[in-house]
């Protein structure tokens, strides 16, 4: 299956998990709650979104029983991540016209290529 085990402190699992995938839970929820506030069932909106959409919102169908306990045992790794992409977010909206933008993709995609 190519699963391999590591030995983390818990405090470190609790802020890594919360980053790589407890922050993707939150954004997928807000986006489809979102999206479903603003356009609904629009029909033309899967053809539009496409394949990214799809992906996006995949996770934001996840179970609210599983994630209520995880924001509850959580919270304060979950409240950091949130944050720091809520400062993400304004700084990208901040510089939609500007160079910084570029610099935004071109560090997102060293994350990637790493």
């Amino acid at each position: 299956m190519g699963s391999k085990t590591i030995d983390l402190d818990p405090v470190r699992h609790d802020d890594l998990v919360a980053w790589v995938s407890h922050l993707p839970q939150f954004v997928a929820t807000a986006l489809s709650a979102l999206l479903q506030q603003e356009v609904g069932d629009a029909p033309e909106l899967k053809d539009v979104g496409g394949r990214g959409l799809r992906e996006m919102t995949r996770l934001g169908a996840s179970p609210y029983s599983m994630w209520r306990d995880i924001a509850y045992t959580n919270t304060e790794a979950v409240e950091a991540a949130l944050h720091a992409l809520e400062q993400r977010l304004a700084h990208l909206r901040e510089n939609l016209r500007t160079p910084e933008l570029r610099d935004e993709f071109e560090q997102a995609n060293r994350f990637r290529r790493e």
